[in-house]
């Protein structure tokens, strides 16, 4: 019962924190026992006082995902849920695994 209401409270936290700020994010994964992938994403405010990092999505799956699906995961928390501009990433973080050199391709498509 409170946890919806806490993380929509959070959603709209990042979403105002965010707005119209370029950042970067960072995505990662593990395939042990099914999949868990994360997005974060970090930004300085307009004044520089800092530089934020903020859990974006935790999510996991009972599959590994392929690089196309792991695309449209990461774009849908940005652009769906969250409501942010693709324009305003300014760089990509991930490890060497494959697919996610192919979802980097697909998000620099975006930018």
């Amino acid at each position: 019962m409170f946890i919806p209401k806490i993380l929509q409270k959070e959603i709209s936290r990042v979403q105002c924190e965010m707005l119209n700020q370029y950042f970067c994010i960072s995505f990662d994964g593990t395939t042990r026992m099914g999949e868990a992938v994360n997005i974060c994403a970090r930004f300085v405010p307009p004044d520089f006082t800092a530089v934020n990092t903020r859990l974006l999505s935790l999510v996991t799956t009972a599959k590994h995902m392929n690089g196309v699906a792991l695309f449209r995961h990461i774009s849908s928390i940005l652009m769906t849920k969250l409501g942010m501009n693709s324009t305003y990433i300014v760089g990509i973080s991930r490890d060497s695994c494959a697919t996610n050199g192919v979802a980097c391709q697909r998000l620099l498509e975006l930018c």
